[in-house]
């Protein structure tokens, strides 16, 4: 996993408790490792799935998309 990748899973996002609506916040890593959040609110336990692995295309993608413009970029300045 490149340094950009790791920065990105890192990244705090929120989502609604499927109980009670309270947002809960979470790493994007945590989805993607299928781990659990407790709901601050009512307690639910959340297991975080990305059951397509979506997440994980999209971070592959980025990435990929990162590596090019840096060697456009550096096409550019030599």
């Amino acid at each position: 996993m490149g340094d950009f990748e790791g920065e990105l899973l890192g990244n705090l996002v929120e989502a609604p408790c499927p109980q009670c609506g309270y947002y809960v916040e979470f790493q994007l890593a945590d989805a993607q490792t299928h781990s659990y959040k407790w709901c601050p609110c009512c307690r639910a336990r959340i297991h975080l799935i990305d059951d397509t692995g979506s997440l994980y295309g999209a971070v592959a993608d980025i990435s990929s998309q990162i590596a090019e413009l840096n060697d456009t970029l550096n096409r550019m300045f030599k």
